[in-house]
């Protein structure tokens, strides 16, 4: 609580600074998203808005992060019939903005100056999340519900995701929609105080875990349970209009005193859009800190490593490394025709001079060829698209076989059907899209980004869909081919592999257990249980779920996460969703850092969320 408090971010929406991969102040999706990727929504929050991504090229069109006078809006908008279909079937756009690439800041005073939509289903907030991707903490300064835009929201959030504390509070305040109104937090090692107008409202003691750099974020969310989904009442255009964010290493002193409440005559022009050494700069962002470079392979696999990593060069004579452990790595080939498999922590991969086989993770793999003919191999949908910084069309190969046969695809042309696609990101480079037609908003899923490489440039030669998969899981004996099994007695038990089968029942009361594929589930007549045991690669679909007579039976899949808590809802890790077309998402979010993307379980067909009652599901054996 100082005069001297140093301003250490202030953008005042002179213009927009987006970043666009390696520069650029705003990133316009999320910190766990890829860069180029499709945006995202929140399902685990029953949100209806879809988050465009600036830098996804088929959704240019689409701008809801416009600056005018000084002033940068967020737009809430229905989404065109011809933009809808880009966005995995969302009626509405909107926008959010976040400094996770280039500022965060541990403590200070955070504040945001803005004027707040009214409308039933709006949800404009201000808040903090930890720079290293976990969750919990959070910050939130600002929360405030259209339908009611007098109350203002703080809280914050601590503890572990399997048991969350929070804390906060509601304050009646002055008509957020009918004029702008500063919304600051200031976050000390000892306490968090919050303010409105530079009027203390809330202040509660700072959470141990609560201690490491956040950034900031300010977005424009429609729906969700808690303020109710928009309606033929929610005026759209709906817009959050920000006159400046900013951030000060501590308390200034005329917020503090209360003699500038608006805190507007403060603006430091000089440090304008830039950091001080109170802030870490991260990927490439601002003008201090430390910036990461993914390497680049020479002919002779000499290359620069990330330093963020620990890295291992392939031992002379080793062939064949598969990547263990809970975080990234970096791997070198040793020149002698290497097969590296990643683990499920976004590593980094680098060939040699040799013809090298790279298998792909979960995560956002960096994988580097180098010399030879490579073939880079993909199983499994990602969580998140990682890049091929050298893919030459001449000489190497995607092999698509397992993540193919795991969407439950058996054609002969892919791109002809719809399942692949390879598409411009607007920068010069080629995004993998493979499309499960799971029928869900889910169904497109980017599995990497072929950098420098132009879709033109891509033939049939370039990548292989069909034969034996690269893997296999699932019992031992089991097809690895999708399967079609229909009862033939009262009460069956049906049992697919991880090959998306289509199971069938009949008349009995039967059982029916789901692999990791695209599976697609009927019970037919009788009271029929569901089985999930383990997270699936792409979610499939229960055709006829009767609410009154079937059973979700979630149990082996909720040991699997680790959850052992008496109410998975109410606790985060299970969630009803409309999909917007009359059926309902099953989604389980296992609060795991190294995929903090919740998962798709399945879609229940014709059910919407309102019928899914507690009887329906079992969570413990």
């Amino acid at each position: 609580m100082t005069a001297s408090a140093a301003l250490t971010f202030d953008d005042e929406f002179n213009s927009l600074s987006l970043w666009n991969g390696t520069s650029g102040t705003w990133d316009t999706t999320a910190q766990y998203a890829s860069t180029y990727g499709n945006g995202y929504s929140l399902p685990s929050n029953g949100e209806q808005e879809w988050y465009i991504n600036s830098n996804y090229a088929p959704t240019a069109s689409v701008t809801p992060w416009t600056v005018n006078n000084g002033v940068m809006t967020l737009t809430a908008a229905p989404a065109s019939s011809s933009v809808s279909p880009l966005i995995d079937g969302y009626q509405y756009t909107s926008g959010q903005i976040n400094t996770s690439q280039s500022f965060s800041q541990t403590y200070g005073y955070f504040e945001m100056r803005a004027e707040l939509p009214a409308g039933q289903g709006t949800w404009p907030a201000f808040w903090l999340l930890p720079e290293n991707g976990s969750w919990p903490p959070e910050i939130d300064a600002m929360e405030m519900l259209g339908n009611n835009p007098s109350t203002y929201y703080t809280s914050i959030h601590s503890g572990t995701a399997a048991n969350e504390i929070n804390a906060g509070q509601a304050d009646t305040v002055a008509n957020t929609s009918t004029g702008y109104h500063t919304y600051g937090v200031d976050w000390e090692p000892d306490h968090l105080t919050y303010y409105f107008d530079g009027q203390q409202v809330y202040q509660t003691a700072t959470p141990w875990d609560m201690n490491s750099p956040m950034y900031m974020i300010a977005n424009l969310a429609l729906g969700g349970p808690w303020g109710g989904n928009v309606d033929g009442s929610t005026p759209f255009p709906a817009n959050m209009n920000v006159d400046w964010i900013r951030a000060y290493s501590s308390l200034p002193t005329w917020v503090a005193d209360g003699s500038d409440g608006a805190d507007i005559n403060h603006t430091g022009a000089s440090t304008a859009g830039g950091f001080d050494t109170g802030s870490t700069a991260s990927s490439g962002g601002g003008t201090s800190g430390t910036t990461d470079t993914q390497p680049t392979a020479s002919g002779d696999g000499s290359v620069p490593t990330a330093d963020s990593a620990p890295t291992t060069t392939v031992a002379s004579g080793v062939t064949s490394v598969v990547l263990t452990g809970d975080s990234a790595q970096t791997v070198i080939a040793n020149n002698l025709g290497d097969t590296i498999t990643s683990n499920d922590h976004g590593s980094t991969l680098i060939g040699g001079t040799g013809n090298d086989t790279f298998i792909a993770g979960h995560q956002a793999d960096m994988m580097t060829g180098g010399g030879g003919g490579d073939t880079f191999v993909f199983n499994v949908l990602p969580w998140t698209a990682g890049h091929i910084t050298d893919f030459d069309p001449a000489a190497d190969k995607l092999d698509l076989t397992g993540v193919m046969h795991a969407i439950g695809y058996t054609g002969t042309n892919p791109v002809a059907d719809g399942y692949l696609a390879f598409v411009s990101d607007g920068a010069g480079d080629t995004q993998v899209i493979v499309d499960s037609h799971s029928g869900s908003g889910w169904s497109q899923t980017q599995l990497t980004t072929l950098d420098h490489v132009s879709p033109g440039s891509i033939t049939p030669a370039d990548y292989t869909f069909a034969g034996a998969p690269n893997t296999g899981s699932g019992s031992a004996g089991a097809s690895s081919t999708p399967t079609t099994a229909t009862a033939s007695n009262p009460g069956e038990t049906l049992v697919s592999n991880d090959w998306g089968s289509s199971l069938t029942g009949g008349a009995g009361n039967d059982t029916l257990i789901a692999g990791r594929g695209h599976d697609i589930l009927t019970g037919g007549g009788g009271s029929d249980t569901f089985v999930f045991n383990a997270l699936p690669w792409n979610a499939g679909h229960i055709t006829d779920f009767d609410t009154a007579t079937d059973v979700l039976n979630l149990s082996g899949l909720f040991k699997s996460i680790g959850y052992s808590g008496s109410d998975p809802v109410a606790d985060g890790y299970l969630s009803f969703a409309s999909d917007g077309a009359g059926n309902t998402q099953v989604t389980v979010n296992a609060h795991d850092p190294a995929n903090p993307w919740p998962t798709m379980i399945t879609t229940l067909d014709h059910v919407s969320p309102s019928q899914i009652a507690s009887h329906d599901y079992i969570f413990h054996a």
